[in-house]
């Protein structure tokens, strides 16, 4: 689905509340970024990196990327799941931004 759709996807975040009001979520295909603005639905601020969520917003595209504004419902399903950090040398950090790293999924 592209960009004005409304979706409801389910999928593991990545970050929590140290990126702002922004929120990763990934699952086995791809990543997708969350922005609950300008108005933060109810248990939007209490996700974490390793929950598992299902959320409903409306995709948008943002330089090419889709994303999802506004967020209209959040539902944690449970937490604790692990999260694929890439450490990248801080020499070698060019080589990170790379299509196979972007929304990077746990597999």
């Amino acid at each position: 689905m592209g960009a004005g759709a409304t979706v409801t996807v389910r999928g593991v975040v990545s970050n929590g509340p140290e990126l702002g009001a922004v929120r990763f979520v990934q699952d086995a295909e791809a990543g997708l970024a969350l922005y609950a603005l300008p108005t933060r639905v109810p248990g939007y601020d209490e996700l974490r990196a390793g929950g598992s969520l299902q959320v409903t917003g409306q995709l948008k595209s943002y330089n090419g990327l889709l994303e999802m504004a506004p967020i209209a419902t959040v539902r944690k399903i449970s937490s604790g799941h692990k999260v694929r950090v890439l450490n990248v040398p801080v020499q070698d950090i060019g080589s990170a931004f790379v299509e196979a790293n972007e929304g990077p999924c746990s597999k």
